[in-house]
């Protein structure tokens, strides 16, 4: 059957059931409809592909202070150097005193005196104990700060049932008291700015999949994302909050994977504050745009998602051994 013929007989039923006013007033609120849903798919690719970022200095505050925390590797290092680069004043806030003072000299390194830099020594497994952040507020009490970058995070690759308690106790502590606590003291700060203020959450494509055995760290994720997008619906006149579901990143964390979809950090963090102050959540690079949302798509989601992680599985395998054989 032809397509017309196909119309024509919708048509003739639709005579039959409906008055000649009825079928008009349907066909505008088809039009209307198919308008709209075509505006807004035209946003969306606009938005994600197309819209160049904010001049976050302006944005912010020019001479502003920029906390990342876990930043002496992976994405939080580079949270630190394209921050640092745009201007803004860095705070490190981390428990390993040694990598915190190497940090402090690469950054010197990249941008010179051009800034200030503020090492604050605290480890996260204790954020739970009276005391930790009163004097995480203490040390940043005179500052200016801007942005909170939540990046620091830990994993446990084995099952639930296998997992030490301890060992799920400090990731919750690591992974998401820690963000959480931190954004609710910084928050009566940001209230008060003359300028935004913004909150990153470094969450993970994995906080709307599945890993068999990463239970504690996709759960983890999924409440970053959900923390940042709350937020955000709330505090939206003075703060952007940003969750960045980050595809696979070369890191120390995934062993330098590579993938179809992998991403060196300087890429992911770069498309991840191309999106801050415009968006609530983001998969950063126009590489993860496409690719991430495969991972959760009908029919084909899981088989894409698993050859990825059977990808990178392999490979950790394949340099673990290597390692152990050197």
């Amino acid at each position: 059957m032809s397509i017309t013929k196909h119309f024509d007989n919708i048509y003739s039923f639709l005579h039959t059931k409906f008055t000649p006013l009825a079928i008009q007033g349907l066909a505008t609120l088809g039009f209307f409809l198919v308008v709209k849903n075509s505006f807004q798919l035209l946003s969306s690719f606009y938005s994600k592909f197309i819209a160049g970022g904010h001049d976050l200095s302006r944005r912010y505050g020019k001479g502003s202070w920029a906390i990342i925390t876990g930043p002496t590797a992976g994405l939080g290092s580079e949270y630190a150097n394209q921050l640092a680069q745009l201007g803004f004043n860095i705070v490190l806030l981390g428990r390993n005193a040694e990598a915190l003072e190497a940090k402090e000299q690469q950054l010197r390194t990249l941008v010179g005196q051009s800034i200030e830099i503020k090492i604050i020594e605290a480890d996260f497994v204790e954020s739970t104990e009276e005391g930790f952040f009163e004097y995480i507020q203490e040390e940043l009490r005179h500052l200016d700060v801007s942005i909170l970058v939540n990046n620091v995070g830990t994993a446990i690759g084995t099952p639930m049932h296998s997992s030490p308690d301890y060992a799920a106790l400090e990731l919750m502590k690591i992974n998401t008291v820690t963000a959480t606590l931190l954004t609710k003291r910084i928050l009566p700060h940001f209230l008060l700015r003359r300028h935004r203020s913004a909150v990153i959450n470094v969450s993970s494509v994995n906080s709307i999949t599945a890993v068999k055995g990463y239970s504690y760290y996709n759960a983890s994720k999924t409440f970053l994302d959900m923390l940042a997008r709350t937020l955000q619906i709330q505090y939206q006149d003075k703060v952007d909050f940003l969750s960045v579901r980050h595809g696979t990143v070369a890191t120390r964390m995934s062993l330098y994977a590579e993938t179809a979809d992998s991403l060196t950090v300087q890429d992911a963090v770069r498309g991840a504050l191309s999106r801050l102050g415009s968006v609530n959540y983001t998969y950063g690079h126009w590489k993860h745009q496409i690719y991430c949302p495969l991972y959760v798509a009908p029919v084909i989601g899981p088989k894409v998602f698993e050859a990825t992680v059977n990808t990178i599985t392999k490979q950790i395998a394949r340099k673990m051994q290597n390692s152990e054989s050197v």
